[in-house]
């Protein structure tokens, strides 16, 4: 019996110069985790349009269960355009006022070994109601955070009320510094960040930073193991879906037990096939 995860926020279309294809983080970082062979349920909402219709039909393809997905006849499926630099590292335009703002709550669901989210979704009100309400059920056994900060929607509401809601935590280090920033911190480095993160929320026991090409670092808090993974040379073509996919390889190798340290590796090694692939969900080879 695999891992079961109930996976929240945004499932959305990512518009590229060349084409579309089904994202958002939280719809990569359980894919990713299908394709490892866990139980996976995304939580989402799309909307009664051609793109909502498509991304159902896309979801059925990727093997993910459907029946947490609500479709809002009155609300857009969720669009985000796309620009990607020279180096493959991507900006992002995202749609307002679409179907995964107003994700509402699954009625029924027997309990789950993880519940993943990250801080876009939690733009609306509405879904920070959604969340409670799923926490407060008592049916989770840990929580796993992807802060995944897309300014203009950051507020230090949704960060805190994701952190103190975290049993593992993911952050870029790109995202270090804002971080910091909303909570009202001096920022020192992500190491630092990371040990003012544990004083303040003490129900966080691993922080995990990517690094883009220099790989990883993870503190396993209850054992006080620092790790520094290294990254892997690849030809980037595309970073969008990285650190999503960093996350389900990690998340997948620790809850089978694996050592702290091959659990980074893993989760790196994932993230390093991700990027030199045009698709932010590729099918995997045999070899993961």
């Amino acid at each position: 019996m695999g891992l079961k995860v109930l996976v929240f926020g945004e499932v959305l279309w990512d518009l590229f110069p060349d084409g579309k294809y089904l994202g958002g983080a939280p719809l990569n970082f359980g894919a990713h985790l299908a394709q490892l062979g866990e139980d996976v349920r995304p939580v989402s909402a799309v909307g009664g349009d051609a793109l909502g219709t498509e991304a159902l039909h896309k979801l059925e393809e990727m093997g993910l269960n459907r029946e947490a997905i609500a479709v809002l006849k009155d609300m857009p499926t969720g669009r985000c355009i796309v620009t990607l630099d020279a180096e493959g590292s991507p900006q992002y335009d995202l749609w307002e006022q679409v179907a995964y703002d107003r994700i509402p709550c699954p009625k029924n669901f027997k309990d789950y070994d993880t519940l993943y989210f990250g801080t876009l979704a939690l733009r609306s009100q509405e879904n920070l109601q959604t969340l409670r309400s799923l926490l407060n059920r008592r049916a989770i056994r840990q929580v796993f955070v992807d802060l995944n900060l897309r300014p203009p929607f950051v507020s230090q509401e949704a960060v805190d009320f994701a952190l103190r809601a975290a049993d593992f935590l993911k952050l870029s280090l790109e995202e270090c510094p804002l971080t910091a920033q909303v909570l009202g911190w001096e920022y020192r480095g992500y190491a630092s960040l990371a040990q003012t993160l544990k004083e303040n929320y003490s129900n966080i026991k691993c922080i995990l930073v990517t690094l883009g090409g220099e790989g990883a670092w993870g503190w396993e808090i209850p054992t006080g193991r620092q790790i520094l993974c290294p990254g892997e040379k690849v030809c980037v073509r595309s970073t969008v879906g990285a650190g999503d996919s960093f996350c389900a390889g990690f998340l997948h190798r620790y809850e089978a037990g694996a050592d702290f340290s091959e659990c980074l590796k893993f989760g790196v090694s994932l993230s390093a096939y991700v990027v030199s692939q045009t698709e932010a969900i590729p099918s995997l080879p045999s070899l993961f």
